[in-house]
Parts: C-alpha cells; structure tokens; sequence
C-alpha cells in the first residue's frame, strides 16, 4: 500500500526487485544509531563541547602570555630604575 501511495494508483506497480531494494536501503539506514548512547549522538553532543573549550583554552593562554610578558617588563623597567 505504501508504494503505491507513492507511484499512485494509475502506475503500473513496482517490481519485486525494486521493491527489495527499498526495503534494503531503508534497512541499512536503521543501523545508523542516531539514538542517545550511539556513536552520531555522542559525536554530535561531544565535538561542539570539545571545540568550545578549545577555543576557550586558547584564548585563555593568549591573554595569560600577553599579560605575563606585561608584568615582565613593568618589572624589568622598575629593576632598571632601582640600578640607575
């Protein structure tokens, strides 16, 4: 029935083959496990994670060596002031 809510009622039919071929395909794409627990789920909730906290952890670490290499040279200028 479902087949022929598809082609329609006036088409000739569908052969066995073609037929068995959906139901193959159709098939092949239930073992896709897209549930929770399954690798695309696990994929799909834990990249974006991974990928923020990248961006996070190297935005911190930017900021931590510019600020560091800031202190540095305010303390080798105050260094510098002590010994002239």
């Amino acid at each position: 029935m479902s087949l022929r809510g598809v082609e329609g009622w006036g088409a000739a039919g569908t052969s066995m083959l073609v037929a068995f071929g959906a139901f193959a395909v159709a098939q092949i794409g239930l073992m896709i496990p897209i549930t929770p627990g399954g690798l695309v789920w696990r994929s799909a909730s834990l990249v974006p994670q991974i990928m923020v906290g990248l961006v996070a952890l190297l935005t911190w670490s930017r900021q931590e060596s510019r600020a560091l290499a800031k202190r540095e040279a305010t303390r080798r200028e105050r260094t510098e002031e002590v010994e002239s």
